[in-house]
């Protein structure tokens, strides 16, 4: 084959015809700082920030937000008039006084390496605004962008809220945005898993929240994980404050083992912290990898024997402190090459669709994540970042697809499709067709449809 053919192979491969690209991780910090009171400052030419505020942000035209573009030109790219840009964000944060400045590149500024740490210094040491950059390029997907704000900000909340004891579970949300996860509903129906788990609401990352709710996050007794989004900042409140937390989202069947987990997991926290505090010989670092290991309940409950260890995790403490893991599929439930349900979507919110649906109706599913994921938090088979071309290859052999509505385009006509709007694919093209599955009542009807459009005696292995 010639150099020229495989190269055009390899380009065919990695073009989109008819899907378009996710949302930009540019974005993804801009949905995940939205209501905290601070300025987010694209460095980009004019256009970035009404994409984002058209297409990628229900809450715009309705809640106030300082989302800024620094409209960058010719001159300025060539040039690198940093003088320019400096003197804009200082005048415009005295002018607005935000709570925090968040300066963040687009590919231009990435390309032309300009110094926004610098430039962040520079305002925060003129106006005393706290300012901050974070790594962003616009060539990465919402989820990595949510990942690095949330980040950001569980580095920067004070620990001024103490943990006292109580009678109810405090629980920090971490990872829900409206990229992810309908606007309308989702907080109410966290709050309402929260009442049946005889727990509470602490805080929401971040989404119908406030900047000083999140400053109470130190003082919850667990977290919850629900988007890729909110890993990096459960680590940290891990490392800073000693939270530990559960990865999940609270749908259907899987509320119940859900809420087991979190109230394990704390009350395993707590005795590990009090055994802390009572032995001063102790050390803090771990001599004691081989003996503090995650509850047996917890093990039992999710299966976490079968998954390996976060192999990415920046902190001993990962090992140290339990957390559990979705309560994944078998992977011997199913034939490796029979027509399944497939799921496309966010890895978390996907992985514990797939996990109430098995445990709903016994049905296996077969993951597709297109956004940034922690491969050690999918089940064996999950397909990750696929092409376009690859795709439609793999959608020929499937049984049903659920997945945002412009993936219909890549499907056989006679496919049974489920259609799960997601605002980082399709933005607010299809805003009244959003499922919130939180809701049990969304959830039920979704299964409801499911068994209608394919009933599981249809296909392979899948049959009870």
């Amino acid at each position: 084959m010639s150099l020229m053919k495989k190269s055009a192979q390899k380009a065919r491969a990695q073009a989109c015809c008819l899907l378009p690209t996710y949302s930009a991780d540019t974005f993804g910090v801009c949905s995940a700082l939205f209501e905290l009171g601070g300025m987010v400052v694209i460095h980009d030419p004019s256009g970035c920030n009404s994409t984002y505020t058209t297409h990628d942000e229900p809450r715009w035209y309705d809640t106030d937000s300082l989302i800024f573009i620094s409209a960058m030109n010719e001159y300025d790219a060539i040039l690198g008039r940093d003088d320019r840009l400096l003197q804009n964000l200082i005048e415009t944060v005295r002018a607005e006084r935000p709570r925090f400045l968040c300066l963040i590149p687009s590919q231009i500024a990435y390309l032309i390496a300009t110094d926004l740490q610098a430039i962040a210094r520079a305002v925060e040491r003129t106006t005393g605004v706290p300012s901050f950059t974070l790594p962003t390029n616009s060539m990465h997907d919402a989820e990595r962008g949510i990942y690095l704000a949330l980040e950001e900000i569980a580095r920067r909340i004070p620990p001024s809220s103490a943990r006292t004891g109580g009678s109810r579970l405090r629980v920090n949300v971490l990872g829900a945005t409206p990229l992810d996860f309908p606007l309308a509903g989702t907080r109410q129906s966290l709050a309402d898993f929260f009442v049946q788990a005889d727990a509470t609401l602490q805080s929401c990352w971040a989404m119908d929240c406030t900047y000083e709710e999140l400053c109470t996050a130190a003082a919850a007794d667990v977290s919850l994980v629900v988007s890729y989004g909110g890993l990096g900042a459960a680590r940290v409140l891990q490392e800073r404050f000693g939270i530990p937390y559960v990865i999940g989202a609270p749908i259907g069947p899987l509320k119940a083992p859900l809420a087991d987990a979190l109230h394990e997991v704390a009350h395993h926290a707590a005795r590990r912290a009090s055994s802390r505090r009572s032995d001063s010989d102790t050390p803090t670092r771990l001599s004691m990898i081989t003996t503090i290991t995650t509850p047996p309940n917890v093990q039992q409950i999710l299966n976490t024997k079968k998954y390996p260890a976060d192999k990415s995790a920046s902190s001993e403490k990962e090992y140290i402190w339990p957390q559990a893991l979705l309560p994944l599929m078998h992977a011997e439930g199913s034939a490796p090459n029979a027509p399944a349900t497939c799921i496309i979507g966010e890895s978390i919110f996907a992985a514990s669709l797939a996990a109430a649906l098995q445990a709903a109706d016994g049905r296996n599913a077969r993951l597709i994540v297109p956004t940034a994921h922690a491969p050690q938090l999918l089940p064996p088979g999950t397909i990750t970042c696929p092409s376009e071309t690859a795709l439609i290859a793999m959608l020929a052999d499937t049984a049903v697809l659920l997945a945002d509505p412009l993936y219909q385009a890549l499907c056989p006509p006679d496919l049974p499709f489920l259609p799960l709007p997601h605002t980082a694919c399709s933005g607010r093209l299809y805003e009244a067709q959003q499922r919130n599955l939180l809701d049990d009542a969304a959830f039920s009807a979704l299964l409801k449809e499911l068994r209608y459009k394919a009933p599981l005696q249809n296909y392979g292995k899948e049959s009870p």
